[in-house]
């Protein structure tokens, strides 16, 4: 069984990149080496693009943080504050409530599978001699 390529040689002969099928290339070799010359042109025109809107938007989003950072009065940043206490204890309370319900479940899993087991109370053992220091009383 097996295609003529791997049945003419021997397991030794073939080597890493003779067989088949054992190697996925994802970027091309030209690229890997460093030949960008022939690479089309649209993908050059497509980084330039990339490149050239990206670095406005970084900056804008730069500017604006650093506006929030400098001018934002005090008691915004305490909404702030307050908005994300208020959404992590939510968050707190949905965690908690799951695993109460968790439990519960849990606990009416065992109490229905052990219904059946008899009780363990004193009056079960109301018939038992109690032996002290292992001697037993002639009474």
């Amino acid at each position: 069984m097996g295609c003529n390529t791997c049945n003419g040689k021997t397991k030794n002969d073939i080597s890493f990149e003779e067989a088949p099928g054992k190697e996925i290339k994802l970027i091309p070799d030209a690229i890997t080496e460093g030949n960008f010359h022939q690479m089309g042109i649209l993908l050059k025109l497509l980084t330039t693009v990339v490149i050239t809107a990206i670095i406005p938007l970084v900056m804008i989003v730069l500017v604006i943080q650093f506006i929030l950072h400098m001018f934002t009065p005090n008691w915004l940043q305490k909404i702030q504050t307050k908005w994300s206490l208020y959404w992590r204890s939510k968050l707190r309370q949905n965690t908690e409530k799951r695993v109460v319900r968790k439990n519960n479940a849990t606990r009416k899993k065992r109490e229905k599978q052990f219904e059946n087991t008899p009780s363990y109370s004193a009056e079960t053992y109301t018939n038992l001699e109690v032996v002290e220091n292992n001697e037993e009383s002639e009474e």
